[in-house]
């Protein structure tokens, strides 16, 4: 039972280590200030990695929508966990 709790404490430290390396990449491509810690952010990107993907994909993600939208008016409030992690987007960066 021990060792059980202290790998699902493993688990979610490493989880809570991944959404906050991927939400300061956001925030410094994107010259935002979002968090971390929000329940939809870190809902979002935990689908993500249950589908497979890797931080390396959320990073190509953001790379690719803060080169179309960073400097349109209009798509640059776009550069959010809630846009940029959702399904749709997410599988068409």
């Amino acid at each position: 039972m021990l060792n059980k709790h202290i790998t699902n404490t493993k688990k979610n430290k490493e989880f809570i280590d991944t959404v906050q390396e991927i939400i300061e990449y956001l925030n410094h491509k994107a010259s935002k200030n979002f968090k971390a810690t929000t329940a939809t952010t870190k809902r979002l990107i935990n689908e993500r990695i249950t589908e497979g993907y890797i931080i390396k994909d959320f990073k190509r993600v953001i790379d690719n929508k803060v080169k179309q939208w960073i400097h349109d008016l209009k798509m640059n409030k776009y550069l959010q966990p809630n846009t940029l992690f959702n399904l749709n987007k997410f599988r068409d960066p």
